[in-house]
């Protein structure tokens, strides 16, 4: 039987993050309502409303500059 892959992962493997709305609380206990980004090891990050309608604008620009074969980078070239 196929092993079932954790909602982290994409169907090839490729780690990604799963966005819940989630209230921030911090150390003196005030709240931030926001979007929370769940990764494989836990949150790895929250934003406010503002902050996550400026991410999805990034995220959208360059989903529309996105290549087909995406150029590394130098120091990504480096390490492999």
């Amino acid at each position: 039987m196929a092993r079932s892959r954790s909602k982290a992962t994409s169907p090839d493997g490729r780690p990604r993050v799963q966005p819940r709305p989630y209230a921030w609380k911090d150390k003196d206990g005030t709240r931030t309502a926001g979007i929370a980004l769940w990764a494989r090891n836990g949150l790895a990050g929250h934003l406010t409303d503002v902050e996550a309608r400026d991410l999805a604008d990034q995220l959208h620009d360059l989903a529309d500059n996105a290549c087909t074969e995406p150029k590394l980078s130098t120091a990504q070239t480096e390490r492999h």
